[in-house]
């Protein structure tokens, strides 16, 4: 195994620091046991919690618990993501992307997301899913925030719009051309 391969050993003693970035605690079959939920990650050791957005309530309801649960220490820290998911992209006009960004600059929102392209469902076409992915990508040049992505049976067209999407000028005038990143388009 190469030593850029290799991870690290973890001292038994060492306490384990989990971020999870994609946790929808914000639908319903949540709303009864949600506590419990945030006690068991806790326990696990996850110490931050992202809700990504889905459509325009959900985003809403990402940032409701993400500052309902922010002052509460015992709980892993919450934030939120607003964006519109590939499969409810269809309602993306000038109104939601407003609206998006408005949420954007809550100070609970860390991302633009979840958005990019699913093709295994029928519920919206491509063309209109790419439209929505790189309204929302421009969104994320636009307020400097990073993305989450979703990528079903796209992969191909995901990293080609990413590809684009960073070499565009609105994305090289932005705050995130200067984080680093580490993969492979």
């Amino acid at each position: 195994m190469s030593e850029l391969m290799a991870l690290p050993k973890i001292d038994q003693t060492d306490e384990l620091m989990l971020f999870d970035t994609h946790c929808h605690l914000d639908v319903s079959h949540f709303a009864e046991d949600r506590v419990a939920v945030l006690e068991r990650a806790r326990q696990a050791g996850v110490r931050h919690l992202v809700i990504p957005g889905i459509d325009l309530e959900h985003c809403r309801a990402g940032i409701a618990l993400a500052e309902e649960y922010a002052h509460l220490a015992e709980y892993p820290h919450i934030y939120a993501a607003v964006g519109i998911h590939p499969n409810s992209s269809d309602g993306l006009g000038q109104k939601a992307l407003t609206r998006l960004r408005e949420m954007a600059s809550h100070p609970r929102v860390v991302a633009i997301g979840e958005i990019g392209l699913d093709y295994y469902w029928d519920k919206v076409e491509p063309a209109r899913q790419k439209e929505a992915f790189q309204a929302q990508l421009e969104l994320a040049a636009d307020v400097g925030l990073p993305v989450i992505i979703h990528s079903r049976e796209s992969n191909t067209d995901v990293a080609d719009m990413l590809e684009e999407w960073v070499a565009s000028p609105t994305f090289r005038q932005s705050k995130l051309a200067e984080r680093p990143f580490a993969g492979v388009l």
